[in-house]
C-alpha cells in the first residue's frame, strides 16, 4: 500500500515538474532564431515640416550575446520606432522567457534582472501589463487574421498615455507585422510600420520588393548602429548601413582625438554591414568610431572595460 502511495506521489511530482518547464506555446509569437528577417514599408510623417516619406526598412537577428546580468539575448537589428529620423538604425538585445512568454530587451536601468518588460505573449483581452518603469501596456483584441496570405492569430498591444501614444500587432508564427507612433511632442506627427516580407526560420511570407524606395521623397539610410556588446571586451561588432555605393572610411579615435585605427577605407556597395573591431591592444576607456560617405559623417561612442 505504502509503496503504491509513494509511487503515486513520484508521478504527481514528476507531472507538475514537467509543467513547470514546458515551453509557452505563445512564444510562437515572437519568433526569434538567428537569421530571421522581416522587410517593412515606413511611412513618416512630421507636422509643420515638408517630411511625409514612405521607404523599406530591414528587421533581422544577428546573432546572440551572453550579457552581464548572465542571460543570453539575441542581437537584433532595426530602425527606431523612437526615431522621427528616418533610417535611424539600432541595435537592441531581446530575449523570449520561454516559460513565461514574456519578452525582455537588455537595461542595467530596470530592477527586473531580465530588463525591460516589452511583450507579454499569452495576455489576453483586458490583460495589461508593466514594462518596470511605469509604462502600461493594454491587450486590447485577440483576433484571426490574414498576414502575407497567411491565416493566423493576431494580438493587438496598446500603450497610451499623456505624452505617448503607440501600438502594435503580432502575429502567431511570423511576429511583429504591424507598428505604430504618435509623436505628441516636437513637430508632432506619425511613424507606421506595416510588415511586407518575412523570412523565418527558412519559411517565407509575402514578397520582397525590387525597389529600395518608393516615388516619394527618398530618405537617407546612411547609418551607424551601436556597436555590439557595449562595453565590450576586448573584442565588439559595428554595423553600419550604406544607401548607395562608394567609398567609406571608418575610423576608431580616443578622447584626445588621435586616430587609434582605421577600419576601413575602401569602396563597399549598398546596403548592410558589420565589421569586427578588437581593442585587446588597447587600454580600458571610451572610444569614438566615425563613419564618413561623402559628405557625410557620423560618430558613436564605445566602451572597452577590462
Amino acid at each position: 500500500m505504502n509503496k503504491k502511495i509513494s509511487s503515486t506521489f513520484l508521478i504527481i511530482f514528476l507531472l507538475i515538474n514537467l509543467s513547470w518547464g514546458q515551453n509557452s506555446p505563445a512564444c510562437a509569437f515572437y519568433p526569434l532564431k538567428i537569421g530571421d528577417l522581416w522587410q517593412y514599408e515606413v511611412t513618416l510623417v512630421l507636422n509643420n515640416t515638408n517630411v511625409d516619406t514612405t521607404y523599406y526598412s530591414f528587421k533581422e537577428v544577428l546573432g546572440d550575446t551572453l550579457m552581464p546580468n548572465g542571460y543570453i539575448y539575441k542581437i537584433v537589428s532595426e530602425e527606431s520606432l523612437e526615431s522621427n529620423v528616418p533610417g535611424d538604425i539600432i541595435i537592441r538585445y531581446i530575449m523570449v522567457d520561454s516559460v513565461s512568454a514574456n519578452v525582455y530587451e537588455y537595461s542595467e536601468d530596470y530592477e527586473n534582472i531580465k530588463g525591460k518588460l516589452i511583450d507579454s505573449l499569452e495576455c489576453q483581452i483586458g490583460d495589461t501589463f508593466d514594462d518596470g518603469q511605469g509604462m502600461i501596456y493594454s491587450c486590447d483584441n485577440v483576433f484571426t487574421d490574414t498576414v502575407l496570405n497567411y491565416v493566423t492569430e493576431c494580438k493587438s498591444i496598446n500603450l497610451s498615455m499623456p505624452d505617448i501614444q503607440e501600438s502594435h500587432s503580432l502575429a502567431k508564427d511570423i511576429g511583429v507585422y504591424y507598428q505604430n507612433k504618435i509623436f505628441l511632442d516636437g513637430y508632432g506627427g506619425n511613424k507606421n510600420f506595416n510588415l511586407i516580407y518575412a523570412n523565418i526560420d527558412g519559411e517565407i511570407y509575402g514578397e520582397q520588393p525590387n525597389a529600395i524606395y518608393s516615388d516619394k521623397k527618398s530618405p537617407s539610410i546612411f547609418s551607424l548602429g551601436n556597436n555590439y556588446p557595449n562595453p565590450f571586451n576586448p573584442v565588439t561588432t559595428i554595423p553600419y548601413t550604406l544607401r548607395t555605393s562608394g567609398t567609406v572610411k571608418l575610423t576608431i579615435f580616443d578622447t584626445t582625438g588621435k586616430i587609434v585605427r582605421t577600419m576601413v577605407n575602401n569602396y563597399q556597395r549598398a546596403g548592410k554591414h558589420l565589421i569586427k573591431f578588437d581593442g585587446k591592444m588597447l587600454s580600458s576607456g571610451v572610444y569614438i568610431i566615425r563613419l564618413q560617405f561623402k559628405n557625410q559623417r557620423l560618430t558613436k561612442k564605445m566602451i572597452l572595460l577590462r
